[in-house]
């Protein structure tokens, strides 16, 4: 397995394993006000990472290079931006984290979008 595809791998198991436990705690004080928050971090960071791991396991030849390195760290910080901003806006701050962290993960899936179109064949 690639270092890449394994860092997306892991990186998607950390959160949802994150995203789990921050349920559980929601759910024993009683108060989901933060759902939206953590429902973001399950399928943006944990399931999209995963995806995107298989991919880049299953189709060796993109796992090299300059585009799958940026298209991790694009996704990291656009998901840690885009949680921590849903977070602080549910919680009554300004919404412009939530914003700038949204664009960055929209901008990682168009690089994703540019490795598959790229090793389509």
């Amino acid at each position: 397995m690639s270092r890449i595809a394994l860092r997306f791998l892991l990186t998607g198991i950390g959160f949802l394993l994150f995203g789990m436990l921050w349920g559980i705690q929601m759910g024993m004080i009683g108060d989901h006000s933060q759902m939206p928050s953590h429902a973001h971090l399950n399928l943006v960071g944990g399931v999209l990472f995963l995806i995107f791991g298989l991919f880049y396991h299953c189709v060796p030849e993109s796992a090299l290079g300059f585009y799958c390195r940026a298209h991790y760290w694009l996704s990291l910080i656009g998901v840690v931006v885009m949680v921590a901003g849903t977070a602080h806006t549910i919680a009554g701050g300004h919404h412009g984290l939530a914003i700038l962290g949204s664009f960055i993960t929209l901008a990682a899936m168009v690089l994703f979008g540019v490795v598959v179109i790229r090793h389509r064949g």
